[in-house]
């Protein structure tokens, strides 16, 4: 018989507490979640993104999990050279622990943040004869593309595409945070021999529950409790299509009902605070990104939160800001592909509308229809919170993981009897 309580279970991320960013907060969600039922591990970095400077001990257990920390560079990630020089070293150091670290018979799972990560863990991993699972959030190379940091069809990108292909049909299982995402990786699993299960993210409720607007707090600092707001809340990178909501505030430039909140940081945020001006866009208002104490009062200023990706982007990332927005009891905008995971959400819960990543005329006329139905909204938001509280929690979700974990120690228990 098993003893759960025995089995080692690793979480090998960049990212983890301190770190509040997204994939930060929910691997030491996951990681805790699955405390209650296994010997947790995780082996991270120093803060390196919205907690750089903090420094964190290098071991420590924390809500029963051991946590081992490691140190690579700090540059800035939005600018090329110093997003290459920390995956270089970040990458090396938790790669150096992980020989330290790793067991046979554990099972490991790793994040796809950085990328050259999964190959290192992956190769620990078969020298060590431990369970090696990854956790999807970005498909590689395709999510390099359509960020436009490198181009289709050059050496480069073939080498990462065959490398990652010959990496996918090593592991021991892949896990896909959306459906388009299985969709787009089954293809790059020969002959089904690596399981690829659908666990999505989740919404934080524990934080995150709705609030009349009005009792907001931003909304009143920003004089807006009187207009209807379209909201733009979360990280505003490469593959997120916020251009087409800056068409959309200037065809609606002339409504003077309606207003255009965009809350955030990232690569593009330089270029859209010039835009704005250079377009004298005065319907729209920014507010760099909010820590995450003050994200519900961000989260419930608006009247429809959007969520917008650019085209081809189906598969290849799901924005996991969709379950809080879904919590809040917030209608949702989906610019996106149909056959993104959000976009089904939406259409299946029946939260929200779903906008073509390119139909400008469709998202205009969505955001008029919008302001002025009201009761509808409330009817979408309802729907949308009662979605997040049954089907996209973290009990259900790491109930999920727990039923993987047995299944794959189970396996290597039974090989072990059976050699």
């Amino acid at each position: 018989m098993l003893d759960e309580s025995k089995l080692r279970v690793w979480i090998v991320s960049e990212l983890y507490f301190p770190e509040e960013t997204s994939t930060g907060h929910y691997m030491t969600a996951l990681a805790e979640q699955l405390a209650t039922k296994f010997d947790v591990h995780v082996l991270c970095n120093q803060p390196t993104y919205e907690a750089r400077g903090i420094r964190a001990s290098n071991r420590e257990r924390r809500n029963g999990v051991n946590i081992v920390r490691c140190s690579g560079l700090a540059l800035n990630k939005n600018q090329l050279i110093g997003k290459l020089a920390n995956m270089i070293t970040v990458t090396f150091m938790l790669w150096l622990q992980s020989f330290f670290e790793i067991k046979r018979r554990d099972v490991v799972f790793v994040v796809t943040n950085p990328p050259s990560l999964t190959f290192c863990i992956w190769f620990t991993c078969w020298l060590k004869r431990a369970k090696c699972v990854l956790i999807c959030h970005d498909v590689y190379p395709d999510v390099l593309i359509h960020a436009s940091t490198f181009w289709v069809g050059s050496w480069l990108i073939r080498a990462i595409g065959f490398a990652n292909e010959m990496l996918l049909n090593r592991l021991d299982a892949i896990v896909a945070i959306g459906r388009d995402m299985r969709k787009l990786l089954h293809p790059r699993v020969k002959g089904g021999r690596v399981p690829i299960e659908v666990f999505t993210n989740w919404a934080d409720l524990d934080t995150v529950h709705p609030i009349p607007r009005e009792k907001t707090a931003l909304l009143s600092d920003l004089g807006l409790c009187d207009k209807f707001v379209v909201q733009y809340c979360g990280n505003i990178g490469r593959t997120h299509n916020v251009g087409i909501l800056l068409d959309a505030a200037e065809e609606l430039v002339s409504s003077p009902g309606i207003h255009f909140l965009i809350i955030g940081s990232g690569a593009q945020m330089g270029n859209i605070r010039r835009q704005i001006a250079n377009r004298q866009l005065n319907n729209i208002t920014i507010r760099d990104r909010v820590d995450r104490s003050a994200l519900n009062d961000a989260l419930n200023s608006c009247d429809i939160a959007v969520i917008s990706l650019n085209v081809g982007m189906a598969g290849v990332s799901v924005p996991s800001r969709m379950y809080n927005i879904l919590a809040i009891g917030k209608p949702i905008l989906a610019i996106m592909d149909e056959e993104s995971e959000v976009a089904r959400v939406v259409a299946e819960e029946g939260t929200g509308w779903v906008v073509k990543e390119d139909d400008l005329s469709v998202l205009v006329s969505a955001i008029k229809e919008a302001s002025r139905r009201p009761d509808l909204l409330r009817v979408m938001g309802e729907r949308g919170r009662v979605a997040a509280c049954t089907k996209y929690t973290l009990p259900v979700v790491g109930a999920k993981f727990e039923v993987l974990i047995d299944e794959l120690t189970h396996h290597a228990i039974s090989a072990v009897l059976d050699a």
